[in-house]
């Protein structure tokens, strides 16, 4: 929700007013964050998450694009998945903030599973 938030601040600022785009982009970002957390979970490197986060956390705040793409691609590939493509468009994003779009990811990635997708398993 915060960043959520944040995002239409920042769009509001802006004078944007067509908001639906970009906050799509947002919850796609989201997603992919809780596909590679169970993907994570599947293979059981839970124990993986908090580092991975962390790095992604610092490239983002830095604004260091390429340390970000470079360890999201790497976590795909080492895993032969398919990457993205929310992960290709943050960076190329031009309407939005990188970081918004990294720190969605983010939070999908160190997110816990709600009552009704641990109900779901």
């Amino acid at each position: 929700n915060m960043i959520f938030s944040k995002a239409y601040l920042n769009m509001y600022k802006r004078g944007q007013e067509d908001m639906e785009n970009e906050i799509n982009k947002i919850k796609s970002a989201f997603k992919s964050g809780i596909e590679m957390r169970k993907e994570l979970e599947k293979n059981q490197e839970e124990n993986k998450i908090q580092t991975i986060a962390y790095k992604l956390l610092n490239s983002a705040k830095t604004g260091n694009k390429n340390l970000f793409l470079d360890t999201l691609m790497r976590l795909y590939i080492n895993r032969s998945i398919e990457v993205p493509k929310a992960i290709f468009e943050m960076i190329h994003e031009s309407n939005m903030d990188f970081e918004t779009l990294a720190q969605s990811y983010i939070a999908g990635l160190i997110s816990k599973p709600t009552n009704t997708e641990s109900s779901e398993k």
